[in-house]
């Protein structure tokens, strides 16, 4: 939403946009999310980079630098604490659940909606929890595709976003990368209201 409101704003240049993309980058700041705030640096500064607009990515840099700045006077609150490591831990965790069950279904992968039982069968999870959302996917988009579909399944998935790509603006590129980096850290990939965006975004270019 920031990348396509930057592009919006540059063409327009109203106060209208200009204030509800200032509104939208002080809420991705207020998730304190540090995969967002990756994601913004990586989206925008591709985005500027093709663009040709690269003293953009310094503003946007320094303004990033205030806002850690000012954050840390509360780092002593965990939610807010960008140094947190008891996400990074849970993170790191569910990502070698994924690499054990790739390990043993390299080729096809246990299945699109096994992964649950996946980890149940290899005592992972506790059936306990089998109403966890949680365990339905790893926290990372790639090891996700691989450990469901398989070697086969994740070589005809980047298959996909090659033929995407071709066929992609400046701003579905920009966006389509943000959301691979942050799929590192969250299953974002494939959170629905992602997904819709970024093909609306596909699509309008690809009708063009």
């Amino acid at each position: 939403m920031f990348l396509f409101l930057i592009c919006l704003f540059l063409k327009k240049k109203t106060f209208l946009i200009g204030l509800i993309l200032t509104l939208t980058l002080g809420a991705i700041f207020l998730t304190f999310s540090r995969s967002s705030l990756i994601m913004l640096v990586a989206g925008s500064s591709i985005l500027f980079a093709l663009m040709n607009k690269k003293m953009l990515i310094v503003m946007l840099l320094g303004i990033i630098f205030i806002f850690i700045c000012m954050a840390s006077a509360y780092f002593n609150i965990e939610n807010v604490n960008l140094f947190r490591a008891v996400s990074s831990e849970a993170r790191l965790e569910t990502a070698g659940n994924a690499l054990l069950i790739i390990k043993n279904n390299p080729l096809i992968g246990v299945g699109f909606n096994s992964y649950r039982y996946a980890q149940f069968r290899y005592g992972l999870r506790n059936r306990a929890n089998a109403q966890s959302h949680a365990d339905s996917a790893p926290d990372n988009s790639f090891l996700f595709v691989i450990a469901t579909t398989g070697i086969v399944g994740f070589i005809l998935y980047l298959f996909l976003w090659v033929r995407v790509f071709k066929i992609s603006s400046v701003l579905a590129i920009a966006s389509i990368t943000g959301v691979f980096i942050n799929s590192m850290f969250i299953n974002s990939l494939f959170y629905p209201f992602i997904m819709l965006w970024l093909w609306i975004i596909i699509a309008i270019k690809e009708n063009n």
